[in-house]
């Protein structure tokens, strides 16, 4: 029973003391001396060396791919076998090397065969060397200038040769700065060196600062040369001014525009002179920094490609409409006013001696030039004190007669009035005593309603008499 157990012992010790003795890796073949950014490979020969079925899991050093790591992958192929006792197979490793490994240095890594169905596990130790990448094209720029004036072609040379013992398709060249940019396909034939020129405009608003031209070459989209090369552009100041000066009837109008062709900021000024007429009666599109009794003034900077319009215009139009409409509303009224009820009064003397006037004749023509009938239309006459109304008239008597302390009122009551219709009313005065010199007689005064049932007083012309001759006054409304 001892001797049992002691061999049950010896079996499981020996089960779980198995070594990578049962794998073994044997190189067959390898691509190890590389550049940056390129694949090695290796194809490894891998055994069981014991009896049993080994379900093997291939996996690579687990740092691979980190940021500080060298490598951007390994990868193998296949990474799963089920190898049977004494079995051999082989699987392909990749890897490739960052692009900003250093050269002319040696990288390590390692990969791992572990079985999942027993306790074996081997490791095999993978290493490249990073060679100095050799140039496939070779780019020179030439004929670039130091300095270059804005306004004027920046023009340059690209030489390229094919250090490839191949022809190369599709050879990209991208050239660019902060000015431009351009981009071009070519074909290298084996060993060809070609020259490409190119022109690039520099604009007259290109700032003057130092500036960086960039070539670089691309190859099936990988990057095989570049090259930069530095040029200044100079201060260039050009300012043009154009003046526009319309003058027709009662306008004026001055465009002045100011562009800046330069790369710089140029401080400009613009002085305009007008008249004290004209200073009344101008407007700006820009405010000027100050006026004065020779007229406006400005002053202002311009950046590169800045254009500043300033239009100063001197308008009289305005007032001379505003003329026109105050004469129109004028004339518009007194023509309104003139189709209203109208009365004129005149005087005639009947007698007359050395001594003065004592008797007279006053005549009131009444018309109606409105467009329709007026009603109710009463015409009143004052006398003055000094004359008396005698018990002649003529076409109608007075429906009232007033006496006062100024004089006497004379009142007559007119049913209507057609369109157009006129009358004339007569009366005879006598003074009460000889007029010797000048008096005046008062206005006569017609009321009555317009349409809108306004009262209207409408006021005859007064007279002034003379011994010998009648004055007639201005009518008054």
């Amino acid at each position: 029973m001892k001797k049992a157990l002691i061999i049950l012992t010896l079996i499981l010790l020996s089960l779980s003391l198995a070594t990578a003795s049962d794998l073994s890796f044997e190189e067959v073949s390898s691509t190890t001396i590389i550049e940056p950014g390129e694949i090695g490979e290796y194809t490894l020969k891998v055994t069981n060396t014991d009896s049993y079925l080994l379900q093997l899991q291939f996996k690579a050093d687990p740092f691979v791919g980190l940021p500080t790591n060298d490598f951007e992958y390994i990868r193998i192929d296949p990474n799963y076998y089920e190898l049977e006792g004494h079995e051999s197979m082989e699987i392909n490793v990749t890897m490739k090397l960052r692009e900003d490994a250093q050269t002319q240095k040696r990288y390590k890594s390692y990969i791992t065969a572990e079985a999942l169905n027993r306790d074996v596990e081997a490791q095999y130790n993978l290493q490249v060397f990073a060679m100095e990448p050799a140039e496939p094209i070779t780019i020179y720029i030439k004929d670039v200038p130091e300095t270059i004036s804005p306004g004027t072609d920046l023009a340059l040379t690209v030489s390229l040769e094919n250090n490839m013992h191949e022809n190369l398709n599709n050879v990209e060249i991208k050239i660019s700065s902060d000015l431009f940019e351009e981009e071009q396909t070519i074909q290298l034939f084996e060993d060809q060196e070609r020259e490409l020129e190119f022109t690039f405009p520099i604009e007259t608003s290109t700032d003057a600062e130092e500036y960086t031209l960039s070539v670089r070459v691309y190859y099936e989209d990988e990057l095989k040369a570049t090259s930069t090369q530095d040029f200044t552009v100079e201060l260039y100041e050009d300012v043009s001014e154009k003046i526009e000066d319309i003058d027709n009837f009662l306008y004026r109008q001055i465009k002045v525009t100011k562009t800046n062709n330069g790369n710089a900021v140029v401080g400009e000024s613009y002085d305009l002179d007008l008249s004290f007429i004209e200073r009344l009666f101008v407007s700006h599109s820009v405010d000027p920094t100050y006026t004065d009794s020779t007229g406006a003034h400005w002053s202002f900077n311009l950046d590169p490609a800045e254009e500043t319009v300033i239009v100063s215009t001197v308008d009289y139009r305005p007032i001379f409409i505003a003329i026109i409409v105050i004469i129109l509303f004028a004339l518009i009224a007194m023509y309104w006013m003139s189709k209203g009820v109208i009365i004129k009064k005149s005087v005639f003397k009947l007698k007359q001696t050395t001594e003065g006037i004592s008797k007279l004749k006053i005549m009131l023509h009444l018309k109606n030039n409105t467009n329709k009938t007026v009603k109710d239309v009463m015409l009143i006459d004052i006398l003055p004190r000094i004359i008396n109304p005698s018990t002649h008239f003529g076409t109608l008597r007075p429906n009232n007669i007033e006496r006062g302390s100024k004089g006497v009122r004379l009142i007559w009551k007119i049913p209507e009035l057609v369109k157009g219709e006129e009358r004339v009313i007569s009366y005879e005065v006598e003074a009460r005593m000889k007029v010797f010199g000048t008096f005046s007689l008062p206005s006569a005064m017609v009321r009555y309603k317009n349409k809108g049932k306004k009262v209207i007083n409408s006021k005859s012309n007064t007279l002034s008499l003379v011994s010998g001759y009648v004055e007639e006054k201005k009518r008054k409304r």
